[in-house]
């Protein structure tokens, strides 16, 4: 069992830095549509909104601006619906997951 369990634990520590690099392209990503997308109206780096709010610490707030959870899936239903004078976005679904893994480093 010991060995077992020192195995897995070194074919983790040899793969993981592999995977490292891929999660921070995906941020990578994700910074890119929010600049596409996002930047005119919302500041990545500031609560303060411009013309819509400022998405500092977005999924660490009590509640999204909406009233609702911070959670992803209300994130998401945000972005794709749109709300008050934000306009829905119909992203292709890997633009999507990057612009929430980007939104989440926020």
């Amino acid at each position: 069992m010991r060995i077992v369990i020192t195995m897995v634990i070194a074919g983790l520590a040899v793969f993981m830095p592999a995977l490292l690099p891929a999660q921070e392209s995906k941020v990578e990503q994700g910074k890119t549509v929010f600049q596409a997308h996002c930047a005119r109206c919302h500041l990545a780096d500031s609560t303060i909104g411009g013309q819509g709010p400022g998405l500092q610490g977005l999924f660490k707030r009590d509640k999204l601006p909406s009233g609702r959870d911070p959670s992803e899936e209300n994130i998401r239903d945000q972005i794709q619906g749109g709300g008050d004078t934000m306009p829905p976005f119909r992203l292709p679904e890997e633009e999507l997951n990057t612009l929430v893994q980007y939104l989440k480093t926020l």
